[in-house]
């Protein structure tokens, strides 16, 4: 499944987390990741019907989203690598 990555053209952390995901590829640990810009309506509904409607929601960007699981996002700024640390299963 897709990794979905939450940004917002207005939020400095959202766009370089942009920046070194376009450098791969759009992949992160060799899965797809997908960008959704929460400033967009479109994008502002996928946001509040995954992200903000769920329990113990932080609503905050960037965030990323595996089978409805949140994912941790880790920068290695000495490296200029970005790594996702998702769950391994979903829970229900």
């Amino acid at each position: 499944m897709t990794i979905k990555l939450y940004t917002h053209p207005q939020c400095f952390p959202c766009q370089d987390v942009k920046k070194r995901l376009e450098q791969t590829g759009g992949k992160l640990d060799g899965e797809d990741v997908s960008m959704v810009d929460i400033s967009t309506d479109e994008g502002f509904d996928d946001f509040n019907r995954n992200v903000l409607s769920k329990e113990n929601s932080t609503g905050i960007v960037p965030s990323a989203y595996k089978d409805g699981q949140r994912c941790k996002i880790l920068h290695d700024h000495n490296a200029q690598k970005l790594r996702l640390d998702c769950p391994k299963e979903p829970t229900e």
